[in-house]
């Protein structure tokens, strides 16, 4: 086995981080201009912005270059009787190359809102997940948002947190101590259901469903008006509330919240959470899905809650080289002839090693190629290994990461 050290060559760009939030807007509709004019005046943002729609903003990408996106979630509605029981919204990281000029869409999901009711029913409405994306189709990170409070005569189920995966899972359904009171399992990338949907179309009491990145939540039922989210092609407002039922009511927040009646609103996600109902025990709305582009395990970076942010940082260019030292031809020498495999290379810095990644052996004129036998994902620090598809790698031999394959941390 052959140990290398990385060296790191010296960036040709100093690192930028670009902090997107509300603006200071909250509820159903995102910021306005004049508002993020206010907001980023002074900042590395200042007159970069273009807010489209509702709230979307809209940001160039300056250079060229690796970028680290981080975006977090916002929590689900409370009650004023009943504080911090909104689920969480999670923080996520996605590393993505990106060109000059390129034009990002990015939707900072806000609170859902707090019941107008500060005792007895009204649920909070769903929390708003926050997207990065290009164009139509081009979706580069989705962190869900947390489902809102179930709240019913004296009843209290909390919102379920946002989750990580993809598909619906547990943490997109509705909250009753620990259990469901109805399972729907949509789509992935889909809007959250309601029980009047897919149960019963009287409804009992049930809240809107959260916005996933194809279609709309889903309506409750019982008080007709009360909206799930709306998705990207509906500008990612939080659903609205059915004033009919006033006060027991709370709408979504920006990103794609449902609406609350006695359940909690389904937060907007990849995939959106489910709705909560009454049944007698009123509970929390289901959190949304989250999405990392290339990446179907993400870690968990944390739980966010308040409203959501994103983060985008430009990563100074820097070049890898797994050289030992040069030779007088500025070739690169590896101090060992070992031909056994997988080879390990420790490496001094965080880096993404994306699944597998090719490299290219150069030893003399043969060109061997190396493929990596692990799918890290990440910042990550420490060692991996290559194995290659020929033992003839020894000394002299020059091994180089195909372009896109190796990204550098901060």
């Amino acid at each position: 086995m052959i140990t290398v050290t990385a060296l790191m060559l010296s960036g040709l760009a100093s690192a930028q981080t670009y902090e997107f939030n509300t603006c200071g807007a909250s509820g159903r509709f995102g910021p306005s201009q004049s508002q993020c004019d206010s907001a980023y005046s002074g900042t590395n943002l200042e007159a970069e912005v273009n807010v489209v729609g509702e709230g979307i903003q809209e940001w160039t990408v300056p250079e060229d270059g690796e970028y680290r996106i981080t975006a977090a979630g916002a929590q689900g509605g409370d009650k004023p009787d009943y504080q911090n029981n909104g689920g969480r919204g999670v923080v996520l990281t996605a590393n993505v190359s990106l060109q000059k000029d390129k034009t990002l869409s990015v939707v900072v999901g806000q609170e859902g809102g707090q019941s107008q009711s500060s005792d007895s029913s009204g649920g909070g409405g769903g929390g708003g997940g926050s997207f990065v994306y290009a164009g139509e189709n081009k979706l580069y990170i989705a962190s869900g948002g947390g489902g809102g409070i179930g709240a019913g005569n004296a009843k209290r189920n909390p919102g379920r947190d946002a989750s990580i995966e993809r598909s619906p899972g547990i943490a997109q359904q509705d909250y009753n101590s620990g259990q469901t009171t109805y399972t729907s399992y949509v789509q992935a990338g889909e809007g959250g259901d309601s029980y009047g949907n897919c149960c019963e179309s009287a409804g009992d009491y049930d809240s809107g469903g959260g916005a996933g990145w194809n279609s709309d939540g889903r309506d409750g039922t019982h008080w007709p008006d009360t909206e799930g989210g709306y998705t990207r092609t509906n500008g990612w407002l939080g659903g609205d509330y059915d004033i009919d039922r006033s006060p027991y009511i709370a709408r979504g927040g920006f990103g794609g919240g449902g609406a609350a009646s006695d359940g909690g609103g389904g937060g907007g996600g990849y995939t959106g959470g489910n709705g909560g109902r009454w049944a007698r025990v009123a509970s929390g709305g289901g959190g949304g899905t989250s999405y990392v582009i290339g990446n179907r395990d993400p870690q968990l970076k944390d739980y966010n809650t308040g409203q959501g942010y994103v983060r985008i940082e430009y990563l100074a260019k820097e070049e890898i080289n797994f050289c030992d030292f040069r030779g007088p031809f500025n070739e690169c020498i590896m101090n060992q002839t070992n031909s056994l495999s997988p080879r390990q290379f420790n490496v001094s810095r965080p880096l993404l090693v994306r699944p597998d990644a090719v490299f290219t052996a150069f030893s003399g004129r043969s060109i061997l190629n190396v493929t990596n036998s692990t799918s890290l994902s990440g910042s990550w620090r420490g060692e991996f290994t290559v194995k290659t598809e020929s033992p003839e790698i020894g000394a002299g031999t020059r091994l180089e990461p195909r372009n896109g394959d190796i990204v550098i941390g901060g």
